[in-house]
């Protein structure tokens, strides 16, 4: 809920000071001499570098969790092909980020396409696990529950509505983009 309002709040501010002259990246919007401006870098880039050791190892966690269950990897392996396993996973992880983000020309491309995805986890996951949560709670309240079940439906078609819109809109934006491109060098050359 904490996240669904603050984008909202950041994304209604951004719509009323700039209207449809609002960039993707609000901080395009603003003089990139500005000294809050520089400082909102500065506390991304902090963000990013803090964030991505710890995504790895999650990400990491749920590779071989998946590994695991697929009967791929050993679910007690001996300390030295374990440790191998994570720097493999590790040096991979990495690299194929390094590789997205020499080839992808934009960040907006990769944000937008990606920002269906993040519907899916600030929205729909949360809003089957409250469902789920409703289902199970052991409470002599139907009401309760009710509103619980209602409350955790509603995030999760929300979520599937802003994933489903999101997706859609990034890859009609990629396909349009893409043939502008095309017609544009079919008549240069």
């Amino acid at each position: 809920m904490l996240c669904a309002v603050s984008y909202c709040l950041t994304g209604i501010c951004g719509y009323l000071t700039f209207g449809d002259d609002a960039k993707s990246d609000i901080l395009q919007n603003y003089n990139a001499n500005d000294f809050f401006v520089i400082a909102a870098r500065i506390a991304i880039v902090i963000a990013m570098l803090t964030s991505y050791p710890i995504l790895q190892f999650c990400g990491r966690a749920a590779i071989i969790t998946l590994f695991i269950k697929m009967r791929i990897f050993s679910t007690s392996p001996q300390q030295r092909i374990e440790k191998l396993r994570r720097y493999l996973l590790t040096l991979t992880w990495f690299f194929t980020s390094l590789v997205l983000a020499l080839f992808i020309p934009n960040i907006g491309e990769a944000i937008a396409v990606v920002g269906g995805l993040a519907g899916c986890f600030i929205m729909l996951f949360p809003g089957l696990c409250l469902t789920v949560l409703a289902v199970n709670l052991n409470s002599s309240s139907k009401w309760k529950v009710r509103i619980l079940i209602l409350v955790g439906a509603s995030y999760s078609v929300i979520g599937t509505f802003l994933f489903g819109e999101i997706t859609t809109e990034a890859i009609m934006n990629d396909i349009s983009s893409a043939s502008s491109e095309l017609s544009s060098t079919c008549y240069a050359s």
